[in-house]
């Protein structure tokens, strides 16, 4: 199996398991783009992101593999290096968090032609996935369409419509293809956005009052829904680069802060309509973990996306 291969079928469902082990904390977790090491065979050590709202987010290394012994794990839990494997058992800590989970002994395999659904929320996937639930015309366009629109490269795509068909989230009909059931898949992506495509998009934070609409940026979450509710008090705002972000920021005078109701994300995605694709939208409303917000989620999504 290829590198990256490995790293999409242990990686992408590792981190879903870790982060729902996390799911009552504030921590998020994401892989950084490359593995930085293959040990060796069907083991890597890949860099984990760390993100605790208790302490300064920092790169920790991570050891992943088919099957990780108890000898071993013992030896790796001693050196306090974190650990997981495809079975489940993991070892990871660090500020008001510990999980430590030991003698799973499922017969998990790893197959390229056999895809796991998690592995479609991966990075790149994401974006593609997220233009065609927000813009139903782009489904049967071309590949190259597609690319452009999501910021992607050609086999990206081709490689996402495949993933997307064996886990029967898109059904090639007899003249188009289609989605049977949206609602599914949104669902689905939505749930990995913010430790995944949500994480990698983030630039800086900053407190300050929520914009209306600007010529600078894109307004996305909250603030993008304010017919749907009254006040908004966030808003995720896209930019193209940091450096827009921080000059923005600035204009505003907005203050940066960790904690602060103003997102700042990267826009990858290139169509001829100058808003935030509306799945990108959902999901952003949804990551903020109110139910509020979710509930406002709910109706923008019969809108907009008709799910």
């Amino acid at each position: 199996m290829e590198r990256n291969q490995l790293l999409e079928s242990l990686s992408a469902d590792t981190l879903t398991e870790i982060q729902s082990q996390l799911s009552q904390r504030d921590v998020q977790l994401s892989f950084t783009p490359e593995p930085t090491v293959n040990i060796a065979g069907r083991t890597m050590l890949v860099e984990l992101f760390v993100d605790d709202v208790t302490t300064t987010p920092k790169v920790q290394p991570m050891l992943l593999a088919d099957e990780i012994s108890s000898k071993q794990s013992k030896k790796l839990h001693q050196h306090g290096i974190w650990f997981a494997d495809a079975r489940g058992n993991m070892f990871l800590s660090g500020t008001g968090f510990l999980i430590n989970i030991e003698g799973r002994r499922g017969n998990y395999q790893t197959h390229p032609n056999k895809p796991s659904s998690i592995s479609l929320f991966t990075g790149r996937r994401s974006q593609v996935i997220a233009l065609l639930l927000s813009y139903d015309e782009l489904l049967n366009q071309s590949r190259r369409t597609i690319a452009t629109a999501a910021g992607t490269s050609v086999g990206t795509v081709q490689q996402t419509l495949e993933l997307l068909e064996a886990t029967h989230y898109l059904h090639p009909g007899a003249s188009a293809v289609y989605f049977p059931d949206k609602q599914q898949l949104l669902s689905a992506w939505a749930r990995s956005y913010a430790a995944g495509l949500g994480h990698q998009t983030k630039l800086l934070t900053a407190e300050g009052e929520v914009p209306e609409i600007d010529e600078e940026f894109l307004l996305s979450g909250e603030a993008a829904v304010a017919d749907l509710l009254i006040n908004p008090q966030t808003a995720d705002l896209y930019v193209a680069d940091r450096t827009t972000a921080a000059l923005t920021m600035a204009k505003h005078k907005w203050r940066q802060s960790q904690d602060g109701n103003l997102i700042f994300r990267r826009q990858f995605w290139h169509t001829p309509k100058r808003e935030v694709p509306p799945a990108i939208v959902y999901a952003d409303l949804i990551s903020h973990d109110s139910p509020r917000l979710t509930e406002v989620a709910r109706e923008y999504a019969i809108g907009r996306l008709g799910v």
